[in-house]
């Protein structure tokens, strides 16, 4: 369960291929060709167990655009 946009809401995905700790410092902020209209609100560089990056999702945008269909 997330929150955002005020409501209360599922987000199905595919498949986990991991669970990460993600510290502020961890993060690195995305340019407006990037956010994929600000969905994608920074890259988390992950530490040497889990390696690479992940996109860290704004939920509250994820919300507006499922709400707005």
């Amino acid at each position: 369960m997330a929150e955002g946009a005020g409501k209360r809401l599922g987000i199905g995905v595919e498949s986990v291929q991991g669970v990460a700790d993600i510290t502020d410092e961890a993060l690195e902020g995305v340019d407006a060709q990037r956010a994929s209209g600000g969905v994608i609100g920074a890259l988390a560089h992950l530490d040497a167990e889990h390696g690479g990056t992940a996109q860290w999702c704004v939920v509250d945008a994820i919300a507006r655009e499922a709400l707005a269909v």
